[in-house]
């Protein structure tokens, strides 16, 4: 795929990565199913290795792997957005380098967390990202995730894409609808990709002129998350009352830190997703007794808006 004809937009899901023995290894088999049944849904692009994928347990040859997979695996079919972010540049260049090496159509760049760099030492950071690659890069912006005085804010974004051209979107998780707003104005009409990171703030984002989510939920329900936003434009009433239906099992999903809660729903819906990985536990009892009740719900909910 190449830049030209590279369209990143709808609904993307960010994968799990499924472990086995103990979370000592990858179910390599379980995670081609899973991107084989992302893509015959409907998915519009894939991100591998990211928050939702456990990346910062993954060793590097790890991550590679899953995105070399989940390359081979979408042959094409839809974007590859490979999670290659870490708080050490070295380590996102070589993880940037290796993506490209695999195929990935982009990569997705977190801002580094625990040492949480400023503004000036987040420039480098990206900077020397995006000179070691003519592949897209995107910004993933969670601050709840990175640490206090770490929100990059629009004015910082569009100074970094003014430097470095291929930086063309980012992931907003700051929990701000106003900031789609404010990355708009800053701006003005020029070519950029604002990407909702947060399954509940879908529609807001949508609204306010995000082209795109990537997405938790959809690894349980991928078919009827493309649908909602597929009716966000010409059928809002359905997209809006498809969201309402799913809104009580997104709030679950980041009960605990996610994946927890991705985990443990697709367990309950019958699509083992391998274990978890320590330092992360599975659900509380609690937790899986609320999924139970809560997919049981959705289920009798949805009915015939599949």
């Amino acid at each position: 795929m190449t830049r030209k004809n590279l369209k990143i937009g709808g609904i993307i899901t960010a994968l799990i990565s499924p472990f086995c023995d103990r979370g000592t290894k990858i179910d390599l088999e379980r995670f081609k199913m899973q991107v084989d049944r992302q893509i015959r849904s409907g998915i519009a692009g894939l991100v591998p290795c990211g928050t939702t994928g456990e990346a910062p347990t993954l060793e590097i040859t790890e991550q590679v792997m899953l995105i070399r997979t989940c390359v081979d695996v979408a042959a094409g079919r839809v974007p590859v957005i490979a999670g290659a972010g870490s708080n050490c540049t070295k380590d996102a260049v070589i993880l940037t380098k290796a993506s490209v090496d695999c195929g990935a159509d982009a990569t997705l760049h977190v801002v580094p967390y625990y040492n949480r760099p400023d503004e000036r030492s987040r420039r480098a950071h990206f900077c020397a990202i995006a000179n070691c690659t003519d592949k897209p890069v995107i910004l993933y912006n969670i601050p709840d995730r990175t640490g206090k005085g770490t929100d990059m804010g629009a004015k910082e974004v569009f100074a970094l894409t003014q430097e470095c051209p291929s930086i063309i979107g980012i992931k907003e998780a700051s929990g701000s609808v106003e900031r789609v707003t404010e990355l708009r104005r800053v701006f003005n009409g020029r070519e950029f990709i604002i990407l909702c990171g947060d399954d509940a703030l879908v529609l807001p984002f949508s609204t306010l002129g995000a082209q795109g989510l990537i997405s938790v939920f959809s690894n349980a329900y991928p078919e009827y998350w493309v649908l909602m936003w597929q009716d966000r434009n010409s059928l809002p009433h359905i997209a809006l009352k498809r969201f309402e239906n799913a809104y009580p099992i997104i709030k679950l999903l980041f009960k605990e830190r996610n994946p927890v809660g991705i985990k443990c729903l697709m367990k309950f819906m019958g699509l083992d997703s391998g274990m978890l990985r320590e330092p992360l536990l599975e659900a509380t009892k609690e937790l899986q007794t609320v999924f139970r009740e809560q997919v049981c719900i959705f289920k009798s909910k949805i009915g015939d808006m599949q």
